[in-house]
């Protein structure tokens, strides 16, 4: 399990997002984050890294917002921008 790749679904109205840990830290290693562009990241720890890295991914803003939030807000936004079904913004 600690090799899956990144899965996206929904099943009885919940949306899941799941990646084995050791996928994310190759996902991490080889990414195209701007962090590369001051040499090479290396995960050196993984399973400490991925506690980590959750305990980053709920660290909320002062307007309550996580990254996690801005995430889906990024996404959503592109599918409006390219056209995407059951989505529309209503003029005020």
């Amino acid at each position: 399990m600690r090799n899956k790749l990144l899965k996206v679904e929904t099943d009885n109205s919940v949306l899941t997002i799941s990646i084995g840990v050791d996928a994310l830290k190759t996902s991490i290693e080889s990414g195209h984050i701007d962090i590369h562009t001051h040499g090479e990241v290396v995960v050196t720890d993984t399973d400490e890294f991925i506690k980590e890295f959750v305990r980053f991914l709920t660290i909320e803003a002062e307007d309550g917002t996580t990254p996690i939030h801005k995430m889906f807000d990024e996404v959503a936004l592109e599918a409006l921008e390219n056209g995407a079904e059951g989505i529309v913004v209503e003029e005020d």
